[in-house]
């Protein structure tokens, strides 16, 4: 699972990725393309094998919901574009024209499978037949492979083409890394707030009822952070409004489905310390994707540099979490540690004057402690996910020594 254990149920797992839809495989073949070592024909070919899987994928789909359907024929239509010998042999011209078409096809079917009604359908998520086959599994996979076939072939047109050159500088890269850890905080801290809910004494009915909810919760927020690895260094300009356009529906449909929950847990004071972290975080993660998708400045919204910080930390360890958990170990021994940590984080929010100047010296050891035993377990041999910025991370984590 994603989300760390202390805040849902192990029969709540499921999403992992592997092959075509993996984070790791995106990157492998991006540093590949950048530095030589794949040429433009053969990451037709490469885009080709996303093509197929994801055409046979969208067709195990077909009667879920008819956007499924209808994609398949967009799939398949790329798959003759890329088949089509005249491509392959194509100039710079031809190859920026090819990219151009294929790209805003992939984002077209990529919005289209993300914000599903089905996705926002609870009856779905209490069907049986719906679970049991896996197609919340299948809707992410598509949508990861979509998501992996688009930074690879931005990752192609930047790289073969100086009119899709990145005009990203070092400040706005910056941004990239702040929208993902603050996105990271919002959904991780709303969706452990909502799982407050099933804390209470309810029918076996009702209790059943309310897991469904939060799969389905959990599912828009999977397919949210998903779409957030579009927030990259390889993404020209002319295509972050896509990528924003996605990210607000997926927003969107986050905030709708856990309307009811939130309602279940408005008198619990732990659920609403969270909430109002997730809802801090949400504002910041908006403030660096406008930087990001507008190449512009906005202005802040005065949240204070504690304020920024602990929302930057704690995304980064929820981040580092989801890493091990969506490669099936959650039981590491520094998912453990990130854990513990995230425990204490959740509960430093909204301290007062009514916290005891003892309260506060206990947290204040327990994270020095923590920190202590994650900076033992870190090394080189145990990490693994070093894509992961751990020195911004690490970093982070002095602040709370100071």
């Amino acid at each position: 699972m994603h989300t760390p254990r202390i805040f849902t149920s192990p029969g709540m797992s499921g999403y992992a990725y592997s092959g075509l839809s993996s984070r790791e495989y995106k990157d492998s073949l991006c540093r590949a393309i950048t530095t030589g070592l794949i040429p433009y024909d053969e990451f037709l070919k490469v885009l080709r094998e996303c093509v197929l899987e994801l055409s046979s994928t969208l067709n195990e789909l077909r009667d879920v919901n008819v956007v499924f359907a209808a994609n398949v024929g967009r799939i398949d239509f790329i798959g003759s574009y890329v088949d089509a010998e005249s491509i392959a042999s194509a100039g710079p011209t031809g190859r920026e024209r090819v990219l151009y078409e294929i790209i805003h096809s992939l984002y077209d079917a990529l919005q289209d499978c993300a914000t599903a009604a089905c996705n926002q359908d609870v009856a779905r998520f209490m069907d049986p037949d719906f679970c049991r086959r896996g197609a919340h599994l299948q809707i992410a996979k598509a949508c990861g492979i979509l998501v992996n076939a688009l930074v690879m072939a931005q990752c192609c047109a930047r790289t073969f083409s100086m009119s899709f050159a990145s005009d990203m500088g070092e400040r706005d890269a910056d941004s990239v890394y702040h929208a993902s850890m603050a996105l990271s905080a919002y959904v991780n801290a709303k969706f452990s707030a909502l799982s407050t809910c099933l804390n209470s004494s309810v029918s076996t009915e009702e209790k059943e009822r309310r897991k469904a909810i939060l799969r389905m919760v959990r599912h828009n927020i999977e397919l949210c952070n998903k779409v957030a690895e579009l927030l990259s260094t390889y993404i020209s300009s002319c295509f972050r409004s896509r990528i924003e356009h996605c990210c607000n529906g997926l927003l969107g449909a986050v905030e709708s489905s856990a309307t009811e929950c939130e309602a279940m847990v408005r008198n619990n004071e732990s659920a609403k310390r969270r909430l109002d972290t997730a809802g801090k975080a949400r504002t910041s993660f908006q403030y660096y994707f406008r930087i990001y998708s507008r190449c512009s400045n906005p202005k802040w919204n005065k949240q204070g540099e504690y304020t920024r910080d602990l929302l930057h930390v704690i995304g980064s360890l929820f981040s580092i979490y989801r890493g091990y958990a969506s490669t099936d170990n959650a039981g590491h021994v520094v998912a453990g540690k990130v854990e513990h940590c995230l425990r204490i984080l959740l509960a430093l929010h909204r301290i007062s004057g009514c916290i005891t100047i003892y309260k506060v010296r206990k947290i204040y050891l327990d994270m020095c402690t923590v920190y202590d035993e994650i900076q033992e377990c870190i090394t080189r041999g145990l990490l693994l996910n070093p894509r992961q910025k751990l020195g911004s991370v690490m970093l982070c984590w002095g602040i709370f020594r100071q």
